[in-house]
């Protein structure tokens, strides 16, 4: 599978391994987690949200029919199983503030109690007493970075850390990096 931005595909550009010719795809989800060749996380970021509003939705409507949750209680569920889909991979896409998945918790605070939709974010996060999500994820991301910089050298995710580095620092220092090939099919096996 061969990552390309968006654009009509020049047909001179096909992609062969071991003969077969590779798909060319604009993002890939696996496990969950979309990649994309420039590693924007917003479409990872929107189904994560879509998916956390679905299952709010889900406990809203267990709530109608067999009566409302204490102010704890509400937070437990929030906690248990609304945060970890909200963070799924999180150790991956964390590093940088996602307000998609912050409105998600906001939107929730603002329903349990009971506050206009136009309060001011922080007011309402004060008012349940929950931290931004921010904490969470940027704090696994952190963690699992500080992990593999402290693995042995022989280790492969360790190699896989320092080849990531080195191709971070040769894009951030000559711009994009791209392959260009028209002349001839490009065999990769």
């Amino acid at each position: 599978m061969i990552f390309r931005r968006s654009g009509p595909q020049i047909q001179c550009e096909k992609w062969l391994f071991k003969g077969q010719t590779i798909e060319t795809v604009n993002s890939y989800c696996y496990l969950g987690t979309y990649f994309t060749p420039t590693l924007s996380w917003t479409k990872t970021e929107d189904t994560l949200t879509v998916q956390a509003t679905k299952t709010i939705f889900v406990r809203n409507m267990y709530q109608k029919q067999f009566g409302y949750f204490t102010y704890d209680s509400a937070f437990k569920l929030f906690d248990s199983m609304i945060v970890p889909i909200l963070t799924y991979s999180a150790e991956i896409w964390g590093y940088e503030y996602s307000s998609q998945i912050e409105k998600a918790q906001i939107t929730y605070c603002k329903r349990l109690a009971f506050l206009h939709q136009n309060v001011a974010n922080f007011v309402a996060l004060a008012e349940c007493g929950c931290p931004p999500l921010a904490t969470i994820y940027m704090t696994r991301c952190v963690k699992l970075w500080v992990k593999l910089v402290q693995m042995p050298e022989i280790v492969i995710p360790d190699s896989a850390t320092r080849c990531s580095d080195n191709l971070t620092r040769v894009v951030a220092t000559h711009g994009e990096l791209t392959l260009n090939v028209c002349s001839t099919d490009m065999d990769l096996g």
